[in-house]
């Protein structure tokens, strides 16, 4: 049960215990445990608030510890209580009553020799603030969520999302990786999802962001959404905004020009989310960085094979596969280097 205080409802002593627990047991990173976390998240609203305030303490040390001694001090927090998840049963539950009040013990040590004491206790003090979740993804790993106002997303490979909440607001940070989204409507609370200097805004609908390799991609699927540059400077002109029709989409470069284009077969760039991927006249050197993101076996192309195209439907992380049809097609060799790099080169003349 939630406590309240001056009206608000916060959460137990408890649940701020199981939180701070599943924070440390999510450092493995393991399937099982983030399956079961994804079933006590979704179980109570209790939950989601808990591992929010959790969340947001160590996103401000994460803000303030920017030196290397204050990166240093966290690091071997977090090894500590890494390690304390083998330990045997009876003494994990007494961990994990504990779990919480260590968590803030770190964050107070480094906060408190780095900000105002009154920065410190913020998070502490305003629990109702702390609505912010972040999800990330490993090399090879996807994962699909349901969000607290039964809006679906979808991370790819090597993704991370920050996921904040509110009475008044959806958002989402995407700060590296792709996305896709299944937006619930509601028509007071737009939904918003900043990346690469970039917000993007739709009520319902669905769409794919990829902020990968410098380079911000946007394709909407169904509805109609608003993409603005962001501006930081407040006395800029109104930043400029394109509205995206269902099978269009926007390209973003890091120089800030835009390529706008009709899209045939939207299936091609969701394809990741059935685990494949789709190559339609790319070239080698694209084609082998987007597959070296999903597998630990690492192709480097040389100079005078990158620019060869290549058109292919490859499962995600199949590299062999991949390597199979590039030489099947193309006079390819292959050499592999003492630290399992694959290098591909157009063969020699003889």
């Amino acid at each position: 049960m939630t406590s309240q205080e001056n009206g608000k409802a916060e959460p137990s002593d408890e649940v701020l215990d199981q939180a701070a627990e599943w924070h440390v047991r999510l450092a493995g990173r393991e399937a099982d445990v983030l399956e079961a976390f994804e079933r006590w998240l979704e179980a109570d609203s209790e939950h989601r608030l808990a591992f929010a305030e959790v969340e947001a303490m160590l996103d401000t040390l994460d803000a303030a510890a920017q030196d290397p001694e204050m990166a240093r001090l966290r690091r071997d927090a977090l090894d500590r209580a890494h390690v304390g998840v083998a330990r045997p049963k009876t003494v994990e539950r007494q961990r994990g009553r504990t779990a919480f009040r260590y968590v803030a013990a770190v964050a107070a040590l480094v906060l408190i020799s780095l900000a105002p004491l009154s920065l410190f206790f913020r998070p502490l003090m305003e629990p109702s603030a702390s609505d912010r979740i972040a999800y990330v993804t490993e090399k090879g790993e996807s994962r699909s969520l349901t969000l607290a106002d039964n809006s679906r997303m979808t991370l790819d490979t090597q993704s991370r999302a920050v996921v904040r909440m509110t009475p008044q607001l959806r958002s989402v940070r995407l700060d590296q990786g792709q996305a896709f989204f299944e937006v619930s409507k509601d028509p007071d609370r737009p939904f918003e999802v900043t990346a690469g200097g970039h917000t993007i805004t739709a009520l319902g609908t669905e769409f794919n962001v990829n902020a990968s390799d410098g380079r911000l991609t946007v394709a909407l699927v169904e509805g109609r959404v608003v993409v603005r540059r962001d501006r930081s400077d407040d006395t800029a002109a109104a930043s400029s905004s394109v509205v995206l029709s269902p099978g269009e989409e926007l390209s973003l470069a890091p120089d800030g020009s835009e390529v706008k284009r009709r899209v045939q077969d939207m299936s091609v760039i969701t394809a990741w989310r059935q685990g494949k991927v789709v190559f339609q006249d790319e070239s080698l050197l694209a084609a082998a960085r987007l597959m070296n993101r999903y597998s630990n076996k690492r192709v480097v192309i040389d100079r005078n094979a990158q620019d060869l195209k290549v058109s292919g439907v490859f499962n995600a992380g199949d590299t062999d596969a991949f390597i199979e049809a590039i030489q099947k097609y193309f006079n390819i060799e292959r050499d592999v280097t003492a630290d399992n790099e694959i290098h591909l080169h157009l063969a020699r003349l003889e």
